[in-house]
């Protein structure tokens, strides 16, 4: 379910890309035989590393702020898989514990909040938002 144009766009820099089902398939079954020929998953979401790399949104974000001599109310991001979310909520915490973040996902498509209501994780079938 990626965007024709982010798959078309990975592919013109080289990548191969493999398609799977995310809600059927298992992703490490997808992935293993290219992980066993050298190649390297790199996790949309779930992963340490991306989180601090996504981080760093909110590490600038802030740095531009104090430039400006404003500080922030409120920060709102877009939540998904919540590696974006998490990342910034770290960065502008850690410079300013006052500022509210808020993590927001379009109508109809909220599986966080509904996976955080029910304590479980809650998938919902991709469509247009």
């Amino acid at each position: 379910d990626a965007p024709a144009m982010k798959v078309g766009n990975v592919r013109k820099m080289g990548a191969e890309v493999v398609p799977f089902d995310r809600f059927r398939d298992d992703r490490m079954a997808v992935v293993r035989p290219y992980m066993e020929r050298g190649m390297v998953l790199v996790p949309p979401f779930d992963d340490p590393a991306i989180i601090a790399g996504q981080g760093t949104i909110g590490l600038e974000l802030m740095a531009q702020a104090k430039a400006l001599g404003v500080s922030l109310d409120a920060v709102v991001i877009p939540c998904g898989g919540g590696g974006l979310s998490s990342g910034i909520s770290i960065a502008v915490k850690d410079a300013s514990p006052g500022t509210a973040v808020w993590a927001v996902e379009p109508e109809h498509f909220d599986d966080t909040c509904r996976s955080l209501a029910k304590g479980a994780r809650v998938s919902i079938e991709p469509g247009h938002t």
